[in-house]
């Protein structure tokens, strides 16, 4: 056998491969969506919301109230995947003092995505809305972490007349932008989280482990699982405008 037909064997060997591979891509696309589009139709009959879900004008928010009394406690979640969710450990105990919301930001866990900018005045928008929407109208008391430390700032500059007061709990700091900076670190893991959120709609999403701190119920941490899929948009739209702290977070 000649080299010129040893190659041409061996290019048709790669075609054939590569073709191959591609129809296995294929086939493994259409048969991820289709078990991720099940998985997502269990996870709202199984999970469904616990709390209300307000009307904003065309799309909806939830928000689980519990307890009665004045003023109203509003829950803040950070810059994660898990809502409402994420203070599952004090939600109830808090409310044998008081009303106590908590709520899910726009295309995080039970509350429906939308187009445009997910900055801090949008978030506060939407918030101010949901809680009209409800009959909330204050007194105010904003309980935040994380990065709901600015969103409550931005609210209380913008909606400051229902605010009694704030509690902040581990919250982003207004420099921390500038002064991380100086010791930077690799950027890989927001890449690969928009590259999964991205390929989401293959199921591919559904291979993460649970993002949820170690402490929070086994239950929560169920349900922010099974949401997670539908919830990592809405969390990493957040996380485009994390470099408005130094501006958002002083009153």
């Amino acid at each position: 056998m000649t080299t010129a037909s040893r190659v041409q064997r061996l290019l048709s060997f790669l075609k054939a491969l590569g073709k191959g591979f591609m129809v296995f891509l294929v086939c493994a696309v259409i048969l991820g969506s289709a078990f991720e589009m099940r998985a997502r139709r269990i996870a709202h009959e199984t999970y469904p919301p616990r709390g209300q879900m307000i009307d904003i004008g065309g799309r909806r928010m939830h928000l689980d109230c519990r307890g009665e009394g004045s003023p109203t406690v509003i829950l803040e979640s950070g810059l994660d995947t898990n809502g409402s969710l994420a203070w599952s450990l004090v939600h109830d105990p808090l409310s044998r003092l008081t009303r106590v919301c908590a709520y899910d930001r726009a295309g995080v866990m039970w509350s429906d995505g939308k187009a445009g900018a997910q900055d801090a005045d949008a978030v506060a928008d939407d918030l101010h809305a949901m809680l009209r929407g409800a009959g909330i109208t204050g007194p105010l008391v904003l309980v935040c972490h994380s990065l709901g430390g600015p969103y409550l700032m931005d609210f209380t500059r913008r909606y400051g007349d229902q605010v009694e007061g704030l509690v902040f709990v581990d919250c982003s700091h207004a420099d921390q932008i500038e002064r991380l900076a100086k010791f930077p670190a690799p950027d890989d893991v927001p890449l690969a989280y928009r590259a999964l959120n991205a390929l989401a709609f293959t199921g591919i999403a559904r291979l993460l482990p649970a993002d949820a701190p170690p402490e929070l119920p086994a239950d929560a941490v169920t349900k922010g699982h099974a949401y997670l899929a539908e919830t990592m948009g809405g969390s990493l739209r957040s996380e485009e405008h994390t470099s408005e702290l130094q501006s958002l977070a002083y009153l």
